[in-house]
């Protein structure tokens, strides 16, 4: 198949999305200033077409207190993807360029339905803040 992209998703599906609310153990009213994440990915080139890879992008936040309480929101993601890179893509860049490119990608859609499901949640709509693709991936 051409594509007009660098790299497209051709198809993805979700293996794991949970969200879950931890509140205080009292009830009370609690300030969060910390978002820890954690990343892990594998990706497998399609041996018969040597442009199309499937990727495995997993991912986990958890909102922390000043005082380092694991309180607010836990999040746990687990996304498969099928991608596929242009011929415009040099042979020898392509390892990397797929998964910068995926990663960005796949958090991007896990970004997008955190922020769509957490909007009904007694802790309000969580926004994944931004992040930069070459701090996740290894070179």
């Amino acid at each position: 198949m051409k594509t007009n992209s660098l790299c497209q998703l051709n198809s993805y599906d979700f293996t794991k999305l949970s969200i879950q609310w931890k509140p205080s153990p009292d009830r009370k009213e609690f300030e969060i200033d910390n978002l820890v994440s954690h990343f892990d990915y594998d990706v497998w080139q399609n041996t018969d077409h040597p442009r199309l890879y499937l990727m495995r992008f997993g991912t986990t936040f958890q909102e922390e207190t000043p005082d380092n309480q694991k309180l607010g929101y836990q999040i746990e993601a687990e996304i498969f993807a099928n991608l596929e890179l242009s011929e415009e893509v040099e042979a020898e860049k392509q390892a990397l360029f797929v998964r910068q490119n995926g990663v960005c990608i796949l958090l991007g859609i896990i970004r997008t339905q955190v922020a769509m499901n957490t909007g009904s949640f007694i802790g309000g709509k969580l926004v994944i803040p931004t992040l930069m693709p070459n701090e996740i991936v290894k070179e």
